[in-house]
């Protein structure tokens, strides 16, 4: 009876011994230094963290996007005004060439234009029906617009941190009348705008979390960014520059940011390399793109010639009619709050990691005035000069600065919300969502730049009765045309490509030049060299009769002695997509 208790004092006296260990190890535990984690570091983790939480937001972006895409496209296809742009008509031309042509291959992707936009164009091209109405190219932007949308929505998210307001900064470029009507055409500028925005979303989140993971993603945006716009040339400089700068800012040792810079240069620095590297081999030069005949270079001269290349060598100019052109694409509302938006966030940040990224999504507005200022590029804008008569004519590249101007729009009401009580919260952001939508409204109303230049602007491609008579009549045999010269494009004619001998056909062209007779039962001369000197022979005029004879000089000859001609109806809507052009 007495050893019962006597064993079980003993266990007791074991299980409290035990406890007691535990509950000092605990206690050491709970004593113990923990790693350090710098903040970016730890945001990082949190945010790792949230990874796996379903963002309804971020999907309500897609839905908006989707629908805002494919109900534009719908409302500007059935208006016939995707293929109004001259430019619309070449992208589209130069993928078809690609599979369609007298001398198919990845050689007539060509020299000027850089290659990623007809690339993308070239799972769509092959079909007769996307091709001739435009879609092919449509479907390239629209899918460029739904990304684009989506990283803009993860850049607001990771610079706020509250995502409805992501979701509301992304309305300011879903909602943009002339991003739409962009999105709806072959146009190039939405494959630039998306990997630009792409890049500058990955360089933002290498800045807060410094994985090297995120720089390569970043470079490789970067690559493709490269090869879509040579806007994105200028990107590439200003991040090699920021990588330096912020690397300095973080105390990062030299070697570390000698690593960070080869890391992103040499992939991020590729595509331009294979860009020099073509025009080398295909061309001969490497900066054909920059100095050959067919270049920009070479075509504002004829500007510059005129008179009418008003920002060349003038600063001032240069500035205001860039800041203009964005004005009027924004809308002056938004853009007077993004003005003010940058002036806070400069003065809040100054000079830190955050705001030297923000330099980046900018950049693009230097690159413009630079552009403009050396006669690389040409805008004109209504207003800008009192008493010129001018056009309108590439006013879309004032779209390469919706993302930023969204981003900045989207911190300023950020900033608002951080200064007033949160029951406020949700009244500033019925205003913006209000203010936003008035915007979009009056750009509508006072009519979208971007399509009005495609309808009467110098980038408009009139109606042709050259066009009209070939779907009426054409019957088959080869065309000499020359594609660089005037305004002219046989897409509209139902006319397949490998029938056309232009100046991408090598040897054939050289041929059909020198002996037209035997090589071609159709001529189409611009009135320009090299054709015109060859019409104007009498062996020529014996050989081919003059069908058709344009007031603006464009003349179409077919060879004598074929057999008859047929006579087809053509659809209405040759008669009435370019009507306006003047």
């Amino acid at each position: 009876m007495h050893t019962i208790p006597s064993n079980t004092s003993g266990q007791k006296s074991s299980e409290q011994a035990i406890l007691t260990i535990e509950s000092r190890l605990h206690k050491m535990q709970q004593t113990l230094p923990l790693p350090a984690f710098s903040p970016a570091q730890r945001e990082a983790q949190h945010r790792a963290q949230r990874v796996h939480v379903r963002d309804l937001w971020f999907m309500a972006t897609l839905l908006s996007a989707c629908i805002l895409s494919i109900a534009a496209c719908f409302h500007f296809f059935q208006q016939h005004q995707i293929l109004l742009y001259i430019d619309a008509y070449s992208h589209i031309r130069i993928a078809r060439s690609v599979i369609d042509s007298t001398n198919p291959g990845i050689a007539q992707l060509g020299t000027v234009w850089l290659p990623l936009p007809h690339v993308f164009m070239l799972p769509f091209i092959w079909n007769m029906y996307l091709w001739r109405t435009g879609l092919a190219g449509s479907i390239v932007s629209m899918i460029c617009y739904v990304i684009t949308a989506l990283y803009l929505y993860l850049s607001a998210r990771r610079l706020t941190n509250r995502r409805i307001l992501s979701y509301l900064g992304a309305l300011v470029f879903l909602l943009n009348p002339n991003i739409l009507y962009l999105q709806s055409t072959p146009l190039s500028e939405l494959v630039g705008i998306c990997t630009m925005t792409m890049t500058c979303y990955y360089f933002l989140s290498w800045v807060q979390e410094e994985r090297p993971k995120l720089l390569i993603l970043c470079a490789a945006c970067t690559f493709l960014a490269t090869l879509a716009r040579y806007e994105s040339w200028i990107l590439l400089l200003a991040l090699c520059v920021l990588i330096v700068v912020i690397g300095w800012q973080k105390h990062h040792s030299w070697s570390q940011i000698r690593g960070n810079l080869v890391l992103f240069g040499v992939f991020a620095a590729f595509g331009i390399a294979l860009w020099l590297l073509w025009n080398q081999v295909i061309f001969g030069n490497a900066l054909a793109f920059q100095n050959g005949p067919y270049s920009a270079k070479a075509a504002q001269l004829e500007f510059l010639r005129a008179g009418t290349l008003y920002t060349y060598h003038n600063w001032w100019l240069s500035v205001k009619t860039y800041t203009l052109t964005v004005t009027e694409t924004v809308g002056p509302l938004l853009f007077a709050l993004a003005a003010l938006a940058l002036l806070l966030f400069c003065i809040q940040e100054r000079c830190s990691p955050v705001a030297l990224t923000m330099l980046v999504f900018l950049s693009i507005f230097g690159f413009e005035v630079l552009s403009l200022y050396t006669g690389q590029t040409v805008i004109w804008l209504p207003g800008v000069l009192k008493d010129t008569g001018m056009k309108l004519f590439n006013v879309r590249y004032g779209t390469e600065m919706v993302v930023p101007v969204a981003l900045l729009l989207t911190i300023l009401v950020n900033n608002g919300c951080r200064l007033l009580h949160k029951r406020w919260h949700a009244l500033i952001q019925i205003v913006f969502t209000i203010a936003v939508t008035i915007q979009t409204v009056l750009i509508v109303t006072h009519g979208i730049i971007t399509l009005q230049d495609g309808l009467y602007g110098l980038s408009c491609t009139p109606s042709h009765p050259l066009n009209m008579y070939l779907a009426q009549h054409y019957a088959g045999g080869k065309i000499l045309q020359d594609v660089t010269a005037g305004d002219y494009n046989l897409v509209d004619t139902g006319i397949d490509l490998k029938n056309v001998i232009y100046n991408g056909s090598a040897d054939l062209w050289q041929q059909a030049l020198a002996h037209p007779e035997t090589t071609v039962e159709w001529v189409i001369d611009p009135n320009k060299n090299p054709i015109h000197q060859h019409v104007e022979s009498p062996t020529f005029k014996r050989q081919f009769t003059l069908v058709v004879q344009e007031p603006g000089g464009l003349r179409l000859y077919h060879h004598i002695g074929r057999p008859q001609l047929p006579s087809r109806t053509v659809s209405n809507d040759m008669l009435t997509d370019h009507r306006l052009c003047h």
